[in-house]
């Protein structure tokens, strides 16, 4: 979508008469929250509970080009600010570095896990209630050398390979965590640590090697939980010895302490041959996830290379259910389902997806799964399908997104899935670095913004936190209407109002929003009463809506089928003017 003849700031200057920009408010409102009112890039966010509602918010602020400190900030369950950290976010590592796979747990004590690569190892930290690294977490950096004093620069946990770039990184249900990795030499890595930075439930205080390298590579391996505090844990095997190779898709079951359980082979189950020849190792995408099944088993989903071309793989992607001790759920066949709707074809010539459109498996709370994988390789973006499947693994809905630069997906905790996704050059590849922003739940788009201003990094990315009482927290930087780091809550009929549009004092548009099969609805005050029209973008007004006096909700008549496209809403409240804009997508 290209708008060749006008720039949107011409088109808002020829329609409005006045625009009275919003403020972030203290707490949830329709106004979004302000993190962190940093000016600088932030190329990499992220977000998680912190178990009692409210939000940690961790991101990397840009000191100079591709260099940064680490900063994380504590949003309270209203949406207020931790007045127990500084204002401006507490620094978590102070020495400016190159950093990518940001990542944070909580550890259900009221403080976080923050877990990032660089130079090439996998590092963590944790901090305390203050936003200052926990007792007993280091102040080192790689190799040892102390950072600047009082900065923290976290523990090493480990090298980790260019080929499975990714760690698996769970809660442990005792305040500690679960990790598991492939080392830079094609080791399988695991380990589990607790609060007081030692090793947890009998594991040694460092990382197991679960399969060895010798001649042999293990690829992508997610972890996930059992009841007794134990995990599961999958990967692929590929190993060479001579002239001869073979490959396997494992999964295992470990106990609290970190040994085999009982009645499992010590190698893992295996789930049949893979065929490592098929691919390419600059192919970053995970062909493997694992998620708990909440009966006490798991789910297990393998995207399978069973043949080759010249340019790419066929797939043949199928999802197992497997009891607690290894064997198939029932109702479920040893050899799985096929996933009909699951991506058949991988690119081998180095131009596959990135580990942003990796396959995807989330437990959907309902004795059911998501399933995810991508939808395309031969355009930019590339997109994302998500299939929700019932306990026999039959679908029942699905969702879409576009990853160029990446998504994000949570369970709201009662049975709601939502769905963030962020790309900088639009959804539909227009010729300009565009912003695109969405936030959906199963079936309805709930926070959606478009912008065509040419600035390459507009935004620089996104995170999104399950508040675990059916809502989540979207967070983006943002550096045009609203500098800084911007965060709105959703619950799971919508954005939440926890400090709702007043009826009385100044009128103001608080937020437009496009629900489908309902229309375009905005968030007003407006005391006195006033009337709410639609432009679309070429200026013609295609829709209006009186207000009555104190209205705080209204739906624009007859937006409902309106085409997709970005519209622009004016608020006309006495003599006073406020806009706002809305992209409708379906």
């Amino acid at each position: 979508m290209r708008f060749a003849c006008m720039s949107v700031a011409a088109i808002l200057a020829a329609i409005l008469v006045a625009e009275i920009p919003g403020t972030s408010r203290a707490g949830w409102s329709t106004e979004p929250v302000t993190v962190s009112p940093t000016t600088a890039n932030v190329p990499m966010v992220e977000a998680c509970t912190d178990g009692a509602h409210g939000t940690f918010v961790a991101w990397q602020e840009e000191t100079s080009a591709g260099v940064g400190v680490l900063r994380v900030q504590h949003l309270l369950v209203s949406g207020d600010l931790d007045p127990a950290w500084p204002t401006a976010g507490a620094v978590a590592v102070a020495t400016s570095a190159a950093r990518t796979e940001l990542f944070a747990l909580p550890d259900r004590l009221g403080v976080l896990y923050l877990f990032w690569q660089e130079c090439g190892t996998l590092q963590a930290l944790r901090m305390d209630g203050t936003g200052a690294v926990a007792t007993g977490w280091p102040s080192q950096p790689v190799g040892g050398v102390r950072r600047t004093t009082g900065a923290a620069g976290g523990r090493v946990l480990g090298s980790i390979s260019n080929y499975s770039q990714r760690a698996s990184l769970i809660e442990d249900g005792s305040h500690g965590f679960y990790g598991a990795w492939m080392n830079d030499a094609g080791a399988l890595m695991a380990i589990h640590l607790g609060p007081s930075n030692t090793g947890a439930g009998g594991w040694p205080n460092g990382p197991l090697q679960l399969a060895d390298s010798d001649h042999r590579v293990n690829l992508w391996p997610p972890v996930a939980l059992t009841p007794d505090g134990g995990a599961f844990l999958a990967w692929a095997t590929w190993s060479t010895n001579g002239n001869t190779s073979s490959g396997s898709w494992l999964l295992h079951r470990l106990t609290p302490a970190g040994i085999d359980t009982s009645g499992w082979p010590p190698s893992g189950l295996s789930f049949g041959d893979f065929h490592l020849e098929y691919l390419n190792l600059a192919t970053h995408a995970s062909l493997l996830d694992l998620a708990v099944d909440g009966r006490g088993g798991a789910f297990l989903l393998i995207a399978n290379p069973v043949s080759a071309a010249t340019y790419y793989a066929t797939l043949e992607t199928r999802l197992y259910r497997v009891q607690g001790s290894g064997i198939p759920a029932v109702g479920w066949p040893a050899a799985g389902r096929v996933d009909p709707y699951a991506q058949t074809v991988l690119p081998t010539d180095g131009y596959g997806p990135s580990p942003d459109a990796s396959f995807r498996l989330l437990y959907d709370d309902r004795d059911g799964a998501l399933v995810g994988s991508f939808t395309s390789t031969a355009d930019t973006p590339i997109g994302m399908s998500f299939d929700d499947l019932n306990s026999a693994g039959a679908r029942m809905t699905g969702i879409g997104a576009w990853v160029a630069n990446g998504y994000e997906l949570v369970s709201g905790g009662g049975g709601e899935v939502f769905l963030a996704e962020f790309n900088p050059k639009g959804p539909y590849q227009p010729y300009e670095p565009n912003a695109y922003l969405r936030v959906k739940d199963a079936s309805t788009t709930l926070y959606s913004e478009y912008q065509s201003q040419i600035v390459v990094t507009f935004y620089g990315d996104i995170g999104l936190a399950s508040t675990e009482d059916g809502g989540a927290v979207f967070v983006w930087s943002q550096v045009r209407d609203r500098v800084g780091l911007i965060a709105r809550k959703f619950s799971r009929f919508g954005e939440v109002t926890g400090v709702a549009p007043p009826a009385s004092g100044p009128p103001g548009l608080h937020q437009l929003r496009f629900e489908r099969g309902v229309g375009v609805r905005a968030s007003i005050t407006a005391p006195d009463g006033g009337r709410l029209d639609l432009f679309d973008i070429a200026g013609r007004r295609i829709a209006t809506v009186a207000i009555g006096a104190g209205d705080r909700d209204a739906t624009i008549p007859g937006t409902g089928a309106i085409a997709p496209g970005l519209y622009f809403g004016r608020l006309v409240a006495g003599a006073a003017r406020f806009t706002g804009k809305v992209l409708v997508t379906r």
